[in-house]
Order: C-alpha cells, then sequence, then structure tokens
C-alpha cells in the first residue's frame, strides 16, 4: 500500500509541479475591474482600462489606481501603449471615439475624426509607428494619429469583422469570426486562414511574436507555429476564451463564465503547450480580459470587477514554509500545524484533481493544531494554508488510512 502512494505522490509531482498550484489573490484596490492593460516605457507606471470608469493610472505596482479619464459612458475597454503615448478606445465600443494622451491624461486628444465607425471598435494595438484598430467594418490603420486612416480587409463585413488585435514590429494578427488574418508588412497586404473547427465562434483575442500565434476562441486556446498557415487547439476546450498573454515560458489564458458558472485563469510554464488551471475564485467577475507582468508579478482583471495578482516565479503568491511545519508525513487520522504565522488563517486541502476537500479555520497558534483527516481517502494531497495578510504556504503531504 505504502508504495503504491508512493508512487501516486511522485506521479503527482511530476504532472503538476507549480503550475498546477497556480493561486491568485486580490489586490488591495480593485475599484472597476480591468479589461486591458499597457506599462510605460520604463515600468515605473502601468494603466487599466475599465468597463464603467475610463482610464486608471498606478505608480506602485498595481497596489493603487488614480483616475486619468474619467468617463461614464462604460468606460474604456481596449487600451495601448507606443513608449509613454498611451491611447485609448473610450467609450463602450468607442462611443467616444479613439484617443490618445502623452502627459498620463493631463490632456486627451481624438483623433479618429468621425472616419473610423467606432462605435463598432472592439480592440486597439500599436507598434513603433503605427496604430491598428479592429472593428466591425475591418481593420483600419493609421501613421500620423489619426491625419489620415487606411482602411483593409472590407471584405471582412462578410465574415464578422475584426474583434481583436495584436501587434510585433510589422508583423500583425487579428482575429474575426472563426478566421484570422496575418500581415508581415504592418498591414499593407494581408492573409486569410479559416480555422477549423471553430465555425461560428469570434477570436476575442490573439497574440503574436514571431512565426507563433494564439487566438482565444469561444471553442477553446488555438495556436499555430507556422505565421498562422495552420491551428491547433491547445487546450481549454469548449471555453470562451478571452485573454491571453505570454511572458517567457510563463503563458496565462483567461475566460468568461459561460464553461463553468465562474471566470477561470488557466497557467502554462512551457510557452502554452500544456495548460492547469489556476486556483482562482473570483467573487463575481464575468471574466478575465487581460493581463501584465511587472517584475515578477501578474496582474491580472475582471470585466468590471475584480483584480488579482500571482508571482510569476513560483505561480503563486508564496513564502518560505520555514516557518510552518505541517506533519506527520505520511500521515493517518491527524495532521499537525504549527509555525509562526499570522492569524487569522485558513488551511485547506487539496486532493490529486484539485478538489477541495477540506478547510478549517486558525484563529490562533500559540500551540499545535491537530487537524482530522480520518474520513479522507488514502493518497497525495496539497495543502495550503493562507493568512489574512496575503501570505500563503502550500505542500504535499501523503494521507494513508
Amino acid at each position: 500500500m505504502k508504495k503504491n502512494l508512493l508512487f501516486l505522490f511522485l506521479l503527482f509531482l511530476v504532472k503538476n509541479g507549480n503550475a498546477q498550484l497556480t493561486d491568485w489573490l486580490p489586490l488591495a484596490d480593485q475599484h472597476y475591474g480591468g479589461t486591458s492593460f499597457a506599462q510605460s516605457s520604463n515600468g515605473s507606471k502601468i494603466y487599466k482600462g475599465t468597463y464603467g470608469d475610463g482610464v486608471y493610472m498606478s505608480s506602485d505596482f498595481g497596489n493603487t489606481w488614480q483616475s486619468i479619464y474619467p468617463s461614464l459612458i462604460r468606460g474604456a475597454h481596449s487600451i495601448a501603449i507606443r513608449r509613454d503615448t498611451l491611447f485609448a478606445c473610450i467609450g463602450g465600443c468607442g462611443a467616444l471615439g479613439i484617443q490618445y494622451t502623452a502627459n498620463d491624461g493631463q490632456l486627451w486628444t481624438r483623433i479618429d475624426n468621425g472616419f473610423v465607425d467606432t462605435l463598432d471598435a472592439y480592440q486597439i494595438a500599436v507598434n513603433q509607428t503605427t496604430l491598428f484598430i479592429a472593428c466591425s467594418k475591418g481593420v483600419f490603420k493609421t501613421d500620423d494619429l489619426g491625419k489620415s486612416w487606411q482602411v483593409y480587409y472590407t471584405s471582412l463585413n462578410s465574415g464578422g469583422g475584426g474583434f481583436s488585435v495584436c501587434t510585433d514590429g510589422n508583423n500583425i494578427c487579428v482575429g474575426s469570426l472563426g478566421k484570422i488574418l496575418v500581415s508581415n508588412d504592418n498591414g499593407n497586404s494581408w492573409r486569410e486562414t479559416i480555422v477549423q473547427g471553430v465555425s461560428g465562434s469570434v477570436a476575442w483575442v490573439v497574440y503574436i511574436k514571431g512565426n507563433t500565434l494564439f487566438a482565444g476562441f469561444g471553442k477553446g486556446l488555438y495556436r499555430s507555429l507556422n505565421n498562422g498557415e495552420s491551428w491547433t487547439r491547445v487546450g481549454l476546450p469548449g471555453r470562451n476564451v478571452i485573454s491571453f498573454d505570454l511572458f517567457g515560458n510563463y503563458a496565462f489564458a483567461g475566460t468568461d463564465y459561460g464553461y463553468s458558472g465562474i471566470a477561470e485563469i488557466f497557467f502554462s510554464t512551457d510557452s502554452g503547450t500544456t495548460w492547469s488551471q489556476s486556483n482562482f475564485t473570483p467573487p463575481s467577475a464575468r471574466g478575465v480580459w487581460g493581463f501584465e507582468k511587472i517584475g515578477n508579478k501578474i496582474i491580472s482583471g475582471g470585466w468590471s470587477d475584480g483584480m488579482w495578482f500571482a508571482d510569476l516565479a513560483t505561480g503563486r503568491n508564496s513564502v518560505s514554509s520555514k516557518d510552518l511545519r505541517v506533519f506527520p508525513n505520511p500521515a493517518r487520522d491527524f495532521l499537525r500545524v504549527v509555525g509562526n504565522v499570522s492569524v487569522p488563517a485558513d488551511f485547506s486541502l487539496f486532493n490529486i484533481v484539485g478538489e477541495k476537500v477540506l478547510q478549517i479555520a486558525i484563529k490562533k497558534m500559540d500551540d499545535t493544531i491537530n487537524i482530522e483527516i480520518a474520513n479522507l481517502a488514502s493518497g497525495a494531497y496539497l495543502w495550503k494554508l493562507a493568512t489574512k495578510d496575503q501570505q500563503l504556504y502550500t505542500g504535499r503531504v501523503l494521507i494513508d488510512n
């Protein structure tokens, strides 16, 4: 029996590692969530667009935010930055146009000049020379801050228009209804690829880096390794993937609440090849709409409420467990917890498939805490102790009942 348990425990470590244990905790200031993020050139400031309250800026790594464009018309759901010029799609689907500021919101200038059908502007993106807009009439671009505009692929009207856009130098990727458009010459010419298996599904998010592309559809996350010529689903089947980003080998994807009734975050440590679901339970968010990296911290935001963070280095907001002991290991009937950690705290156990099987509240730690586990099946478990001041301790234990 013990040999079988040891094998199961080792398998648990190999299959899950840190990716399975990714934990997200709420940021202190969650005002109106965050639908998109951008960062200043020196990394000292971070900006977010919101669904219901305009544009915000933070100078303390996302802990507190100040309004730099108050808007009562459904906020700014898409923002992008070029050096230190911030662009925003203001109002619901651009009801107040495409605007920019070069001085952190002291002055905003509208640049669409009535040319772009801004009521259907879904997403914007910039590179060193050009601003791109994905909207129902196609893909618009300007090289001169809106003095002149060019429109590409107006035939998109017959295929659902543009819903998402991403740039990597002169390489541009646009998500549409059941298909992806790619340009390798800064939008002067386009190639269209129908993605098999996603008919009738919108690509709400796209990502491009060299020849590697990702697209989040209503039927999962898809990847191309040949500049968009062919696509393969790499994860999240059946889920509506609405956000994605890649930081080195770490990839993150967010969904809406349609699949399981709650928004979800997924995590990959191998550049998006394999995926694990994060330990993430939003209070009421309709979806996870964006990610941004600040140092080793990844932040994410909800459509109209909620902001969360995780630690990129470990996949969780963790601290050393040298101040905490959970023993014996293997354990039978009881687990004992002793250490010097802040209280109150919650102690939880998760089984090998990530289901929470036990949770107790710890109000004081001046003596050994005995936790009864006699009713739990033998096997490998993850334990987690989360304190009120957002410290997190995790470990693994074998139960041999």
